[in-house]
């Protein structure tokens, strides 16, 4: 093995713990043997490169690795969850701005999933005016929120009126 005491040394100067400079001088002496079996000629200056960018691979990777960690206080920030029946009721009472048939509307293509022509099929329209019901209950709903969040009544509604609500197309 080519000067592993002199690369594990490298990677304690340069602050990391014994157990991560054993992992980088196993992951040099890899990189050394495979460029060794594509006739490299190993050098001081080749080595000292090597050791340089894995050192930088392995910051690199930590840095990446931090950046998707979380403190628990930034978790814990937001609101309990709202209660089961409330949710509820608000979801009726927003369905109530909607007319009879544009709820129908709603339902079968949100919640059944189905397609403007099945519905328009059931309903007797064409699948066009489908559609523009649809687009019309979406758009009063949003409005309806958006209404909701300005007096207060609905927290974090400014966002889905923003976004376009959770029913696109």
């Amino acid at each position: 093995m080519y000067r592993r005491e002199a690369t594990i040394r490298y990677f304690r100067a340069q602050g990391c713990l014994l157990h991560e400079a054993e992992d980088l001088t196993q992951e040099v002496q890899i990189r050394l043997y495979l460029a060794r079996l594509r006739g490299v000629s190993i050098t001081p200056g080749y080595w000292h490169s090597t050791c340089r960018s894995v050192l930088n691979d392995y910051l690199r990777h930590l840095r990446q690795e931090r950046q998707w960690l979380v403190s628990l206080e930034e978790c814990t920030n937001y609101p309990a969850p709202a209660n089961a029946d409330d949710n509820d009721t608000f979801l009726e009472t927003c369905l109530q701005v909607l007319c009879e048939q544009q709820r129908e509307v709603l339902r079968l293509h949100v919640i059944e999933e189905w397609s403007f022509a099945e519905i328009a099929e059931v309903l007797g329209k064409s699948p066009e005016a489908v559609q523009k019901q649809y687009q019309r209950a979406i758009a009063r709903l949003s409005k309806y929120f958006c209404s909701q969040d300005k007096r207060g009544g609905g927290e974090g509604l400014s966002r889905w009126c923003s976004g376009g609500g959770p029913f696109k197309g």
